[in-house]
């Protein structure tokens, strides 16, 4: 079973699941905007557990900012660390992309992350499609 907890910082910030497949950790769409007085982007931290367990931590936003860490730690993470699993090149826009977003294989979790610019409301907000998914099962050649 996999258990996600979410975690706000603040700032304005949307989260809509779209999940269609039981396997998936997250699919969904992502939002991140200014909040009203200090113009700081939001944040939203998700802890996937499997049987209690600590897998990785998720972290979607500031901005087009992603990360990935393959373990819980209390506190803020430096998204530009070595231990961020999709960097060095972890903001959306660090790479020039195709129709089909970003996409990174982590294969010490046996996780596949697409990320993908979506349409928005508001223009100061950045919006993604988010799919978190185990890799796709393949047999060892004997």
């Amino acid at each position: 079973m996999i258990l996600l907890l979410l975690l706000l910082f603040g700032q304005h910030t949307d989260w809509t699941s779209m999940r269609s497949n039981a396997t998936d950790v997250l699919n969904g769409s992502f939002t991140s905007c200014p909040d009203g007085d200090a113009g700081q982007y939001g944040e939203q931290v998700y802890l996937w557990r499997r049987r209690s367990i600590a897998i990785a931590e998720i972290h979607l936003g500031p901005r087009g900012d992603f990360a990935l860490f393959a373990d819980e730690v209390a506190g803020e993470r430096d998204h530009r660390g070595a231990d961020n699993l999709l960097g060095p090149a972890s903001q959306y826009d660090d790479v020039p992309t195709v129709a089909g977003g970003r996409n990174w294989s982590i294969s010490s979790l046996h996780l596949h992350v697409n990320i993908v610019r979506a349409p928005g409301s508001f223009p100061e907000c950045y919006s993604f499609f988010v799919v978190v998914a185990p890799l796709p099962y393949v047999a060892a050649a004997r």
